[in-house]
């Protein structure tokens, strides 16, 4: 499964697919009301794609926070294996 977080309210989702022919490098897909963009994992910077600016800020803030988890998820799903799950941080949990 490609998928490896959501975010809620709006529903922001982002995914890793194993077999794309443009694998040459990290990158991540993120998805929002039909609306797609790619993003490097190490620059955080646009590589194709649209988002609308509410959308594309929260997203770009939470990959920011997470890249790390990005960056394991990538390893992982190339390498054939299941991504980690992902974890919260505490601080997040107590901002909901």
């Amino acid at each position: 499964m490609p998928e490896v977080h959501r975010l809620s309210k709006p529903e922001i989702v982002f995914k890793i697919f194993p077999r794309e022919p443009s694998h040459h490098s990290p990158h991540f897909h993120i998805e929002y009301q039909g609306k797609k963009m790619s993003v490097s994992i190490d620059a955080l910077e646009e590589m194709d794609g649209y988002l609308p600016a509410n959308a594309k800020r929260r997203a770009f803030k939470w990959a920011e926070e997470n890249q790390d988890f990005l960056r394991c998820a990538w390893d992982a799903i190339m390498s054939g294996k299941k991504p980690p799950k992902f974890e919260e941080k505490a601080e997040e949990k107590s901002h909901r």
